[in-house]
């Protein structure tokens, strides 16, 4: 979700306090080489949305929002085959339950027009389209690139309107250079319609990379995310009180449907361990595993029984994600008890 939430997604969505969001892997295939995108791009073939539609009934009778059901993991655009899941009655039936529907793409082919049509024809042409344009961070430093980029979203705002929301994404894994981080910064300024960047863990997705790998990643991640706190304008606290029961976000993959834990920038990150499986698409199943965080959301030093922080990383269960993974505070506090 997105790193630097501000207020007009409160105009748009209303005041979060039960909003939901889906992430449904069934799209395979993608030439673009992102550097840090570490995706699989086969054998992403989920494919029961009726699962989708139960889960999302029982928490819109809860009072929740439904606000975005992501298709992913890989762009929209690369693979004809991905097409085929809007034809699919059970899919069609699905995503009515939601106000948008999210696709990636580096847009470094252009857009498909008919495609974005169909999709909007969905839900009685009610249906928006979260469109993130993943940046490609080994063209940074190409003025090409830019203007092209810049070129495509432009024709997508001026053909659509606000019927398509477009916001630049990025992939973290590696560090990025200080002059990259000010093409991203300027970038997203210009060109993200909620100024506002997305940062995604795909490692973390990958089940071939070695767990001490992904957090090695995860902790090069934590000076980009304080880079990006410090130097976006924003009208909203980035910590703010967005907690994992107000605003879960679920992850269909694999014939499993799993909880992630938040890092408090409003990023999930995805674990894929048993205790975040729902056992059922149901809101009772999530209040289940919901208690399984509980039982790890406990703090991680010595520091955080004094720290004014405290409940904000317990309500997104930062704790949860740090005593599973052995990761450091992200304010970069250490005492006694401090992991290293």
């Amino acid at each position: 979700m997105p790193l630097l939430p501000r207020k007009n997604l409160y105009e748009k969505y209303g005041d979060p306090y039960r909003v939901a969001e889906f992430r449904v892997f069934s799209f395979n295939t993608c030439g673009a080489g992102c550097k840090n995108c570490f995706y699989l791009k086969s054998n992403n073939n989920f494919s029961d949305f009726d699962q989708v539609s139960s889960l999302a009934s029982e928490l819109l009778q809860r009072g929740y929002t439904l606000e975005t059901c992501y298709l992913l993991p890989t762009d929209v655009f690369e693979n004809e085959f991905n097409y085929a899941v809007f034809s699919q009655p059970d899919f069609v039936a699905a995503i009515e339950h939601f106000n948008y529907i999210g696709l990636a793409t580096t847009l470094r082919r252009g857009f498909d027009s008919k495609v974005l049509e169909r999709v909007l024809g969905l839900k009685g042409g009610a249906l928006k389209i979260e469109m993130h344009v993943n940046l490609r961070e080994d063209l940074l430093g190409e003025s090409s690139y830019l203007d092209t980029l810049a070129a495509s979203i432009r024709d997508i705002k001026h053909r659509y309107g606000d019927r398509i929301l477009v916001n630049l994404a990025l992939n973290l894994g590696t560090p990025l250079r200080p002059d990259e981080l000010e093409v991203v910064k300027a970038i997203v300024a210009e060109l993200s319609d909620d100024k506002i960047l997305e940062l995604n863990f795909t490692f973390m997705f990958n089940p071939n990379i070695p767990r001490e790998t992904k957090v090695r990643y995860l902790r090069n991640a934590y000076d980009t995310l304080a880079y990006f706190n410090r130097e976006f304008d924003k009208s909203e606290a980035a910590y703010n009180q967005r907690t994992l029961l107000r605003k879960p976000s679920f992850t269909f993959k694999d014939g499993r449907i799993l909880l992630s834990p938040i890092i408090p920038f409003d990023e999930y990150v995805y674990l894929e361990d048993g205790f975040c499986e729902l056992a059922a698409p149901t809101f009772d199943a999530f209040l289940e595993t919901y208690a399984r965080f509980e039982e790890r959301n406990t703090p991680i030093i010595e520091h955080c029984a004094q720290c004014e922080f405290s409940p904000l990383c317990q309500g997104k269960h930062f704790w949860t994600l740090a005593n599973e993974l052995r990761i450091p505070c992200l304010k970069g506090y250490e005492d006694q008890g401090a992991v290293v």
